[in-house]
Protein backbone atom coordinates (compact mmCIF):
# COMPACT_ATOMS: atom_id res chain seq x y z
CA UNK A 1 0.00 0.00 0.00
CA UNK A 2 1.39 2.92 -1.01
CA UNK A 3 1.88 6.58 1.38
CA UNK A 4 -1.33 8.01 -0.72
CA UNK A 5 -3.73 4.63 -0.67
CA UNK A 6 -3.28 4.97 3.26
CA UNK A 7 -3.87 8.42 3.56
CA UNK A 8 -6.87 8.01 1.60
CA UNK A 9 -7.96 5.13 3.79
CA UNK A 10 -7.47 7.06 6.54
CA UNK A 11 -9.03 9.90 5.17
CA UNK A 12 -12.17 7.43 4.82
CA UNK A 13 -11.92 6.36 8.01
CA UNK A 14 -11.66 9.54 9.89
CA UNK A 15 -14.85 10.35 8.00
CA UNK A 16 -17.15 7.50 9.16
CA UNK A 17 -15.74 8.79 12.85
CA UNK A 18 -17.12 12.17 12.24
CA UNK A 19 -19.88 11.04 10.64
CA UNK A 20 -20.85 8.10 13.47
CA UNK A 21 -20.06 10.96 16.16
CA UNK A 22 -22.19 13.47 14.43
CA UNK A 23 -25.36 10.99 14.01
CA UNK A 24 -24.88 8.97 17.02
CA UNK A 25 -24.70 5.77 15.08
CA UNK A 26 -23.44 3.08 16.08
CA UNK A 27 -21.56 1.51 12.84
CA UNK A 28 -20.60 2.95 9.39
CA UNK A 29 -18.74 1.28 6.23
CA UNK A 30 -17.76 2.01 2.98
CA UNK A 31 -17.67 -0.88 0.44
CA UNK A 32 -17.73 -2.05 -3.12
CA UNK A 33 -20.55 -3.79 -4.93
CA UNK A 34 -18.61 -6.57 -4.79
CA UNK A 35 -18.67 -6.39 -0.92
CA UNK A 36 -15.17 -5.47 -0.17
CA UNK A 37 -14.74 -3.28 2.98
CA UNK A 38 -13.28 -0.13 2.14
CA UNK A 39 -13.22 1.78 5.46
CA UNK A 40 -15.23 1.13 8.43
CA UNK A 41 -15.66 2.29 11.78
CA UNK A 42 -17.92 0.16 13.86
CA UNK A 43 -18.56 0.59 18.10
CA UNK A 44 -19.92 -3.04 18.24
CA UNK A 45 -19.03 -6.14 17.92
CA UNK A 46 -20.70 -6.34 13.93
CA UNK A 47 -18.57 -8.11 11.97
CA UNK A 48 -17.11 -5.67 9.20
CA UNK A 49 -16.79 -8.37 6.54
CA UNK A 50 -21.03 -9.28 7.69
CA UNK A 51 -21.73 -5.58 7.00
CA UNK A 52 -20.02 -5.31 3.51
CA UNK A 53 -21.56 -8.54 2.36
CA UNK A 54 -25.13 -7.53 3.07
CA UNK A 55 -24.19 -3.49 1.68
CA UNK A 56 -23.64 -5.53 -1.59
CA UNK A 57 -26.58 -7.56 -1.29
CA UNK A 58 -29.04 -4.65 -0.92
CA UNK A 59 -27.33 -2.74 -3.45
CA UNK A 60 -27.80 -5.59 -5.88
CA UNK A 61 -31.43 -5.56 -4.97
CA UNK A 62 -31.52 -2.13 -5.32
CA UNK A 63 -30.27 -2.29 -8.93
CA UNK A 64 -33.09 -5.16 -9.62
CA UNK A 65 -35.61 -3.37 -8.49
CA UNK A 66 -34.74 -0.31 -9.98
CA UNK A 67 -34.28 -2.08 -13.41
CA UNK A 68 -37.96 -3.99 -12.73
CA UNK A 69 -39.92 -0.75 -11.59
CA UNK A 70 -37.48 1.44 -14.82
CA UNK A 71 -36.62 4.42 -12.20
CA UNK A 72 -34.53 6.30 -12.83
CA UNK A 73 -32.37 6.70 -9.58
CA UNK A 74 -32.72 5.01 -6.10
CA UNK A 75 -31.47 7.50 -3.80
CA UNK A 76 -31.16 5.44 -0.67
CA UNK A 77 -33.07 2.09 1.29
CA UNK A 78 -33.16 2.37 4.86
CA UNK A 79 -34.92 -0.44 6.92
CA UNK A 80 -35.76 -1.34 10.51
CA UNK A 81 -34.23 -4.00 12.36
CA UNK A 82 -33.01 -5.42 16.26
CA UNK A 83 -29.82 -3.32 15.68
CA UNK A 84 -31.76 -0.18 15.10
CA UNK A 85 -32.25 1.79 11.24
CA UNK A 86 -30.16 0.60 8.56
CA UNK A 87 -29.00 3.00 5.79
CA UNK A 88 -27.72 2.20 2.73
CA UNK A 89 -26.69 4.94 0.04
CA UNK A 90 -25.04 4.35 -3.29
CA UNK A 91 -21.96 6.73 -4.60
CA UNK A 92 -20.81 6.18 -7.86
CA UNK A 93 -17.04 7.51 -8.42
CA UNK A 94 -15.58 8.48 -11.55
CA UNK A 95 -12.31 7.24 -12.10
CA UNK A 96 -9.98 7.75 -15.57
CA UNK A 97 -13.08 6.86 -17.54
CA UNK A 98 -14.64 4.30 -15.69
CA UNK A 99 -17.57 4.27 -13.02
CA UNK A 100 -17.41 2.79 -9.85
CA UNK A 101 -20.17 1.83 -7.63
CA UNK A 102 -19.88 1.96 -3.51
CA UNK A 103 -22.16 1.56 -0.52
CA UNK A 104 -22.12 4.13 2.58
CA UNK A 105 -23.87 1.66 4.86
CA UNK A 106 -25.10 3.25 8.25
CA UNK A 107 -26.32 1.59 11.48
CA UNK A 108 -28.39 4.17 13.85
CA UNK A 109 -28.88 3.58 17.65
CA UNK A 110 -32.56 1.99 18.66
CA UNK A 111 -33.37 5.77 20.30
CA UNK A 112 -35.96 7.41 19.06
CA UNK A 113 -35.78 10.99 17.54
CA UNK A 114 -35.24 14.04 19.70
CA UNK A 115 -37.85 16.58 19.58
CA UNK A 116 -35.27 18.88 17.75
CA UNK A 117 -34.80 15.85 14.78
CA UNK A 118 -38.84 15.23 14.49
CA UNK A 119 -38.86 19.61 14.05
CA UNK A 120 -36.55 19.29 11.97
CA UNK A 121 -37.81 16.75 9.56
CA UNK A 122 -41.97 18.56 9.97
CA UNK A 123 -40.51 21.94 8.82
CA UNK A 124 -37.55 20.98 6.26
CA UNK A 125 -39.02 17.25 5.16
CA UNK A 126 -35.68 15.90 5.47
CA UNK A 127 -34.07 14.12 8.45
CA UNK A 128 -30.67 14.85 10.07
CA UNK A 129 -30.03 11.05 8.92
CA UNK A 130 -30.15 12.50 5.10
CA UNK A 131 -28.53 15.56 5.62
CA UNK A 132 -25.48 13.50 7.15
CA UNK A 133 -25.43 10.71 4.39
CA UNK A 134 -25.83 13.69 2.25
CA UNK A 135 -22.84 15.24 3.57
CA UNK A 136 -21.01 11.92 3.86
CA UNK A 137 -21.42 11.01 0.07
CA UNK A 138 -20.17 14.57 -0.99
CA UNK A 139 -16.97 13.78 1.15
CA UNK A 140 -16.39 10.71 0.09
CA UNK A 141 -16.57 11.62 -3.79
CA UNK A 142 -13.96 14.54 -2.92
CA UNK A 143 -11.77 12.17 -1.04
CA UNK A 144 -11.44 9.93 -4.62
CA UNK A 145 -11.72 12.88 -6.87
CA UNK A 146 -8.50 14.25 -5.30
CA UNK A 147 -6.63 11.67 -6.53
CA UNK A 148 -6.92 7.98 -7.94
CA UNK A 149 -6.20 4.52 -6.24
Amino acid sequence: MTTHEKSKFQSLSELLEKLNEKGNFDASAIASEDGLVMAEHIRNNLSREALAAVSALVYAMGQRTQDYLKLKKIYGIGFDSPLGRIYFRPIAIREDKRKTNLILTVIGNNSTPSFKERLNILLFKRSLVETLLDWAKQSIIQIFNESTI
